[in-house]
């Protein structure tokens, strides 16, 4: 336990645990602290070690027992169904965790084959020699922003603005998959930074609809005019697409080094997911967790193993760009992984999808929040839910591990029970009522099943 202190970061220093006050766990932001806000109230309990060999940087989020010794560390728990006390009493009846192992890039070597999503942590890779290798190699780097409008204008600027020293050096060229039109204001912020702009709308695709739109939409959309306009038609070309509405202090230049520089590190890797744990967020990944751990089935076992199964950030080779199918919107993260746990993707002849598949843990993270229920006009969380579990429920059905009996079928709306509250016009006590929204993204086929891209891609496999 040498160099190992017990407290919370805070702007480069610690505060003890039993202090009050705000507190935003995150190195990066600068916060102050406001006297009995319940942030940090409770700290008691939960505890942060803090290594101060390491540049006073967080270790991990999960809580371990501190009278056993133990770093924090990533892990997974294992619950008895039993109650439980505090951390470090009555252990008999403590969730079990099992601690996951992180590996070294620099001791693994560059053509290790690694277990199925196995994890490294933020700083593991040398900047210096990953920019040597893409060099050396000639990889294309692309990076990725995908907003719908003007929204998130001054997050994404942030995030362009801190990406700015890797640009010729490990990035090539970033764009924004924008929803927006030309009028907007995110077009004129690219220009300063000479990030390019493409307008999802105008994408060109066959196989899309004149009013499709959403995320997954944008996202392969960008990637057909990447590939059949752009040139970029190189197998082992990265991609890394990343949320453009990270909130301030969060994001930073390991975002892109981490996950690419892991793609060019392991020559058996072909994604690297971002994953990282969201103290005031996450409210839907919370429960998509429990959800697929109702299931016990050997492709979709080693899902429960991913630290956040739904976060947008993700890099990955032309290749397997190319081989994935995709949602239409809020499924598409879902839809990714469910089709590399059930081998769709086919990144190598032999072996499962997920051999080539690594987790790159980012430490803390959090962005703008949805809100909770949907309205006439806006989207909530409860809508990004039903689409979602559907896309998990619906890849189980496709594959015939769940079958849908006696006219039961998925639902192409969004029924639910509602109150309308004073301040959108309802009643003083709120106006019960019913919501009847469409709901039903639409699938689309992996891009290499184009001819159009066959055509400028000719090692895809007819």
């Amino acid at each position: 336990m040498r160099g190992l202190k017990i407290g919370v970061f805070f702007e480069s220093r610690v505060i003890r645990a039993g202090a009050s006050g705000a507190y935003r766990p995150n190195p990066q932001a600068t916060t102050k602290l406001v006297p009995g806000h319940p942030g940090l109230n409770g700290y008691r309990k939960h505890l942060f070690l803090i290594d101060y060999s390491d540049l006073f940087r967080v270790i991990s989020y999960r809580i371990s027992p501190v009278d056993s010794g133990a770093r924090m560390r990533p892990g997974k728990s294992e619950f008895s169904g039993k109650k439980f006390g505090g951390c470090g009493r009555n252990k008999g009846s403590m969730p079990q965790i099992e601690f996951m192992e992180t590996i070294d890039p620099a001791l693994a070597g560059r053509k290790e084959s690694l277990p199925p999503l196995s994890l490294v942590r933020m700083h593991s890779l040398d900047r210096e020699k990953i920019e040597e290798i893409k060099k050396k190699e000639n990889i294309p780097v692309v990076v990725v922003f995908p907003t719908s409008g003007d929204e998130e204008l001054l997050t994404l600027e942030r995030e362009i603005q801190i990406l700015q020293p890797l640009m010729g050096r490990l990035i090539d060229q970033i764009w924004i998959a924008f929803g927006g039109s030309e009028h907007d204001d995110v077009p004129l912020m690219a220009k300063k930074y000479g990030a390019e702009v493409f307008y999802s709308r105008w994408n060109g695709m066959n196989d899309a609809g004149r009013n499709d739109s959403g995320k997954g939409f944008s996202m392969r959309g960008l990637l057909y005019h990447l590939c059949t306009q752009k040139g970029l038609t190189d197998p082992r070309s990265i991609v890394e697409f990343i949320d453009a509405d990270i909130r301030e202090g969060y994001f930073n230049p390991r975002w892109v080094i981490d996950p690419v520089g892991s793609i060019l590190w392991f020559e058996e890797i072909d994604v690297a997911k971002i994953v990282y744990h969201r103290p005031f967020g996450g409210r839907l990944n919370s429960f998509i967790t429990p959800f697929i751990s109702v299931f016990d089935h050997p492709t979709i076992n080693p899902l429960k193993n991913i630290l956040y199964l739904l976060s947008g950030e993700i890099a990955g080779t032309l290749k397997f760009w190319l081989s994935v199918p995709f949602k239409q919107s809020f499924g598409i993260e879902m839809k990714i992984l469910t089709s590399l746990a059930l081998n769709k993707v086919g990144l190598r002849d032999n072996g499962a999808d997920l051999n080539h598949v690594l987790q790159v843990f980012m430490g803390e993270m959090d962005h703008k929040h949805s809100a909770l229920r949907s309205t006439g006009k806006v989207k909530g969380l409860d809508a990004m839910a039903k689409e979602v579990f559907q896309t998990f429920l619906e890849d189980l059905s496709t594959e015939g591990l769940l079958q849908m009996r006696e006219g039961l079928a998925f639902s192409d709306r969004l029924q639910i029970s509602t109150v309308t509250p004073i301040t959108c016009g309802g009643e003083e006590i709120g106006t019960p009522g019913k919501l009847d929204l469409p709901s039903r993204e639409k699938t689309f086929s992996p891009l290499k099943e184009l001819p159009e891209v066959q055509l400028v891609c000719p090692w895809i496999k007819p």
